[in-house]
């Protein structure tokens, strides 16, 4: 399904292009020429997977827990390219349904969403023991937001909109660690 998104609006057409091939697959975009007075269309395609022969998260199951479309077709689009299976809850509530501990290594959890907030669900998993690392994917950097999201229960935090190395070496390094306590157990 081919879906049209305007991100933001910029005079500068550099902003444009680094904010959209961050997200790792073809953009289209015009832009209007002063020099010539005519519109440009440009395509560029993201290569960040074309150098791996192995995805970086093959075989590895994620829980995804995002109430907003657009930012689960993002995330959904980087894991899958990265080789990552996931599940999908658009809600803390849902999170706690759908979260199967033998299943998922990894949960990445929104904080603001309907019904029951990222906080509280993650605040539930872990009362009732779950060990599986939980990312808190936000778009506030406040240090006193920062220690409330790390006392519920995150493992660590990552920005949105995030920039795909961090995100993807977040998310590594917890399923390293997250393997070698299920190794160790």
């Amino acid at each position: 399904m081919l879906r049209n998104y305007n991100i933001f609006t910029s005079s500068n057409i550099h902003d444009v292009f680094k904010v959209q091939i961050i997200q790792s697959f073809t953009v289209f975009f015009t832009r209007t020429s002063p020099a010539c007075n005519c519109i440009i269309e440009e395509k560029f395609k993201s290569k960040v997977m074309t150098e791996r022969s192995t995805p970086p998260l093959q075989g590895i199951n994620i829980l995804l827990v995002e109430d907003n479309e657009f930012n689960i077709l993002v995330a959904t689009k980087f894991l899958q390219n990265w080789g990552a299976e996931i599940d999908v809850a658009t809600n803390g509530l849902e999170a706690l349904t759908i979260f199967n501990n033998d299943k998922h290594q990894l949960i990445l959890m929104d904080l603001h969403m309907p019904v029951l907030d990222g906080y509280e669900a993650t605040k539930r998993l872990r009362q009732k023991g779950v060990k599986v690392p939980v990312i808190a994917l936000t778009a506030s950097m406040l240090p006193e937001e920062n220690k409330k999201i790390l006392a519920s229960g995150a493992n660590d935090i990552v920005l949105k909109p995030f920039e795909p190395n961090i995100f993807r070496n977040t998310i590594a390094r917890y399923i390293k660690l997250s393997s070698a306590t299920r190794i160790a157990s």
